[in-house]
């Protein structure tokens, strides 16, 4: 989602540029999208996920500009709150305290906003030779400042990065 334009649903009106994603870490799935407005290049806000109509490669279509918020306020809440910037390497561990990988990506159902999966990596060295991994998280997982604890088992698969 990031780069992509933001597209008011009744005005088919260019508003903005996403630059980062608000995860809520409680319900585990976007909250907001943080914009940069063309006209004015160091101008931030938030526009709440819940008023994104469709995604697509092409754009987010939003309904108008209802929803939009302060940036500052959002991130007042550090604990529940986290960009995508944010957990982009942070390390995955196993239930057992095992190092899975770093984040590389956050796979998204772009639907609900709920978050899917994580991609890791092992490094590039190892993306090169034998890809990178999906860890699907259908259990409960907890993020601090340094990484990802995941608790019970998880679907694991390698796809090829080449």
């Amino acid at each position: 989602m990031i780069d992509l334009p933001v597209i008011d649903k009744v005005s088919a009106q260019r508003l903005c540029t996403i630059k980062d994603v608000i995860i809520d870490m409680k319900e585990y799935r976007i909250h907001a999208l943080i914009c940069r407005e063309r006209f004015l290049g160091r101008s931030f806000e938030a526009l709440l996920f819940k008023n994104v109509e469709a995604i697509s490669q092409n754009g987010i279509t939003v309904t108008g500009r209802a929803g939009r918020m302060n940036i500052r306020n959002l991130m007042a809440e550090r604990r529940r709150f986290q960009s995508y910037q944010g957990i982009l390497g942070k390390v995955v561990q196993s239930s057992k305290g095992e190092p899975m990988g770093i984040i590389r990506d956050i796979l998204v159902d772009t639907s609900t906003g709920i978050i899917k999966a994580y991609e890791l990596s092992d490094g590039y060295f190892d993306d090169f030779l034998r890809g990178r991994r999906i860890v699907e998280l259908g259990h409960v997982h907890t993020l601090t400042e340094k990484n990802v604890d995941i608790k019970g088992n998880t679907a694991q698969y390698t796809f090829e990065t080449k």
